[in-house]
């Protein structure tokens, strides 16, 4: 076996560049745990140290036992992959902009099914809400994409799935999983639903820390199924990638049939997937290694906790990394393939020399590519001045065609200093839809399709009048945004969101009707509805007010600060 020095020694270095308080590293065999190691603190205040027992969030990983579950009642005959959904949940609609539809339990099991991704105001509410609430919201949304046609990863797709499992099973979903995976499998986890939960359990759990190392609050979810609230720890997780790795069992327990494994471990093909691939609750390619057969798993992230699962059916190795801290997803991206390499060694794994090779360039057609591609990010632009260029922001690249019809980008004139971390970044257009890559310096990257090419059209009068700044009603921190400003530039009507989930985006519209208009762009989160009335504006489940020109004055000169603090010290007085 390959030395573990390097790899722990890069675990320790990383994790405090990083500032990840506490992370809990699991390698194992179909049989049993080849590597544990437990770095750090679950409640740094507490002093109480990470180990093999803590629980974190392993936020979207649940989607798995989700996943697992419905195949489970799909053997049982109690649900069929390809019936429609309104066949479980009879009252469940959607309104429609295309043909008829028919939404599979297929289709949501992919994230392939149309339906919106997320509702912050049900999801982080501050009060619990019953996520059967999601049913009446859909209600009054739109399809994004005819079912099927579109990767669009959505939280609200899988709490559906986790209703049908109550319906059909005649069980609350936390009870049928605990009864049909967690006991089975000998896994010990939680499910917080409140903060009355949290303080219950709070000796088991890991705290929540931001990028700063201070301890915050993790908000508790509505969205059990969607996974949010599970808490498990990495030697129990990695026991959920045991079970694939043995065809369904684990030791002489058995919870999902060998060819029900199979169907789950089968790698999808759709051709607007290039690089990360979603199939039935499981997700391919997220790692790469030459000669090793497909990297399968999923991966969660909420707020604070950053999770990963894989495992490698061809050379029966898995692995489970947990963590407490904002910045853990670099943290798992710069240490899971390392720490994958060291054990692949033994089955011939050899990670390929990196060859200095003189690049080739292509020529091609201008007006193929120019034009502005909206994202949820931001638009991308692409224009021709003597040489074709990207501009993201006020970062601008220059564009070189490969041979294998990826460009190469390069920053030019102030974007050298600014833009240096978009030279690792590729971009790839075919048929108007621009796809991203991500390279990375240990040979892994990143792929994702994620805008689409469009063109200016008439803005309707109503939305021309909607232009302006608007507050959130809500807790900012648990809305899409703190505000959101509607402008109109380039002939587009464009959104900047400011604070909460989605700060510092732009995003553009298309209008649809003088009250509707969608999300351009392409994946998780565009195509969505964006409604406006009665100096509101609804944007991803989030209710937004306009403000007066005065009170924007007041905001941005910070006066209604000064206000707010005098009226509080008067408030004082009089008590």
């Amino acid at each position: 076996m390959a030395d573990y020095n390097n790899i722990l020694s890069k675990i320790v270095k990383l994790q405090e560049r990083y500032r990840v308080k506490g992370a809990s590293i699991v390698v194992a065999d179909s049989s049993k745990i080849l590597f544990s190691e437990h770095n750090g603190f679950a409640d740094f205040y507490g002093e109480r140290n990470v180990d093999d027992a803590t629980k974190f969030k392993i936020g979207s990983i649940t989607k798995v036992l989700t996943a697992i579950s419905i195949m489970q009642l799909v053997e049982e005959e109690l649900i069929h992959l390809d019936a429609d959904i309104r066949e479980y949940i009879p009252e469940f609609t959607i309104k429609n902009r295309f043909d008829n539809y028919k939404i599979t339990i297929r289709n949501i099991l992919t994230h392939r099914s149309g339906i919106p991704s997320d509702n912050f105001e049900i999801m982080l509410a501050k009060e619990m809400k019953d996520y059967n609430d999601i049913i009446g919201y859909l209600a009054n949304q739109y399809l994004i994409a005819p079912p099927g046609k579109m990767l669009a990863y959505s939280n609200l797709g899988y709490t559906l799935l986790g209703i049908v499992i109550e319906r059909v099973s005649k069980k609350k979903y936390i009870d049928y999983v605990q009864r049909n995976i967690f006991n089975p499998l000998g896994i010990e986890a939680n499910f917080i639903c409140s903060p009355e939960d949290f303080r219950q359990h709070k000796y088991e759990l890991s705290r929540s820390y931001n990028s700063l190392g201070e301890e915050k609050e993790d908000y508790v979810s509505t969205i059990i199924p969607a996974g949010s609230n599970t808490y498990m720890s990495a030697i129990d997780c990695i026991k959920i990638a045991q079970m694939f790795l043995n065809g369904g069992r684990l030791g002489s327990k058995r919870i999902l049939k060998t060819e029900t494994v199979a169907m789950m471990l089968e790698k999808p093909d759709f051709a607007d997937e290039e690089g990360y691939k979603m199939g039935l609750g499981l997700a391919f390619n997220q790692y790469q290694f030459p000669g090793m057969g497909d990297v399968i798993g999923h991966s969660g992230g909420t707020i604070f906790h950053f999770s990963q699962m894989v495992f490698i059916p061809e050379q029966g190795i898995a692995a489970v990394m947990l963590t407490n801290s904002t910045n853990g997803a670099n943290f798992i991206r710069r240490v899971f393939p390392s720490l994958l390499e060291v054990f692949l060694q033994e089955k011939g794994f050899k990670k390929p020399a990196v060859r200095k090779t003189k690049k080739t360039y292509c020529t091609f057609r201008v007006e193929e590519y120019t034009g502005i591609y909206p994202t949820l990010i931001r638009p991308f632009y692409i224009f021709y001045k003597k040489s074709l260029y990207l501009k993201v922001g006020f970062i601008r690249m220059k564009m070189f065609l490969k041979n294998n019809n990826w460009f190469d980008l390069k920053p030019k004139g102030c974007s050298i200093f600014f833009g240096q971390a978009l030279k690792h970044f590729e971009i790839k257009i075919e048929k108007d839809i621009l796809t991203l890559k991500r390279n990375y310096k240990n040979g892994q990257c990143d792929i994702q399709s994620m805008g689409v090419k469009v063109k200016p059209f008439d803005i309707l009068p109503t939305w021309l009048m909607a232009c302006g700044r608007y507050a959130s009603l809500t807790d900012p921190k648990r809305s899409v945004a703190n505000r959101i400003k509607l402008f109109i530039k380039d002939q587009f009507l464009m959104v900047k969101l400011s604070g909460g989930m989605a700060k510092n985006r732009i995003h553009v519209l298309g209008t649809v009707n003088e009250t509707e208009a969608i999300i351009l762009g392409y994946g998780r989160g565009t195509s969505e509805t964006v409604f406006i009335g009665n100096k509101m504006l609804t944007y991803m489940g989030s209710k937004f007010v306009r403000e007066s020109s005065f009170k924007t004055f007041l905001r941005r000169s910070k006066l209604d600060k000064l206000g707010t603090s005098i009226k509080n010290i008067f408030s004082k007085k009089k008590k």
